[in-house]
């Protein structure tokens, strides 16, 4: 039986990855949304989490690949991805899969639901996370404004992932 190797690298975002997010954000959107401050304030807050993916032959040189930002919400039992994002070199490698399986994982250990808000104009998102079987509940008018946002969920009952070449490691 063959095995495949490993080719990512997982790891808990921490305020010394703020200048690599930053960078990493810049690079993939064209924009910040925020700053070091509104980052620092969103990892070092009660409920922001963020997840980071890295080329396994990169991660020396601190070169991201892909990123996730949540909320864990306890009294909702709720996690709320605020943010996915996968560097356009490596998409469609199975990246967004494996970053959302993490927080999968983080909800059936305390039995929460996920939800992604995405706005009206991101057609590549709406299909990818109907592959990964989120529903579109509701429709967010002007949650984004002046965009509406659809708020998808992730399923009751989550579908095993399987080979999404990502591994968890120690900083």
């Amino acid at each position: 039986m063959k095995t495949h190797a490993t080719k990512h690298l997982y790891k808990i975002a921490e305020v010394s990855d703020i200048a690599a997010i930053l960078t990493f954000e810049k690079q993939v959107t064209g924009s910040n949304k925020g700053d070091d401050n509104d980052l620092l304030q969103f990892l070092t807050g009660p409920s922001g989490y963020g997840g980071l993916c890295f080329e396994k032959r990169l991660v020396r040189n601190n070169a991201l690949i892909g990123l996730i930002l949540f909320d864990i919400y306890h009294d909702r039992s709720e996690i709320v991805v605020r943010e996915l994002l996968v560097h356009p070199l490596f998409r469609r490698q199975g990246i967004a899969t494996a970053l959302i399986e993490k927080v999968q994982f983080l909800c059936d250990e305390n039995h929460f639901r996920a939800v992604a808000r995405v706005p009206e104009t991101c057609l590549p998102v709406h299909l990818f996370f109907r592959s990964i079987n989120w529903k579109c509940d509701k429709v967010l008018k002007q949650f984004f404004a002046p965009l509406d946002a659809y708020r998808f969920r992730s399923p009751t009952r989550p579908p095993l992932f399987k080979n999404t070449n990502i591994t968890t490691f120690e900083t």
